[in-house]
């Protein structure tokens, strides 16, 4: 399979995931025989200092765990990862496999 045709599953796969998370920023590495794969969820935080930082973090990270929670009660196993029905869902190259 050439470069090519990986990097645009890889792409294609990546645009999947921000459709179905715009809320999340996506991105890859690709090297041959791995890739890794990384997600930002939230906004990036800023602050003048290391205490306001941390309360910025804490406050976040507690934001998200209440909408995580939310969003996932009483969904199906795919829906929160047990199997990745997005792998699934793809036939031919995966891009996540391990050789």
């Amino acid at each position: 399979m050439n470069l090519l045709h990986v990097l645009d599953e890889l792409d294609r796969v990546q645009k999947r995931l921000e459709e179905e998370f715009p809320e999340c920023k996506f991105g890859y590495s690709y090297q041959p025989g791995r890739v890794t794969w990384s997600a930002q969820l939230g906004p990036v935080l800023t602050a003048d200092s290391p205490d306001t930082l941390r309360e910025a973090i804490k406050s976040a990270s507690a934001e998200m765990v209440e909408k995580i929670g939310g969003r996932t009660r009483g969904a199906s196993p795919a829906a929160i990862g047990e199997p990745s029905a997005l792998a699934a869902a793809e036939p031919g190259y995966d891009p996540v496999a391990k050789p």
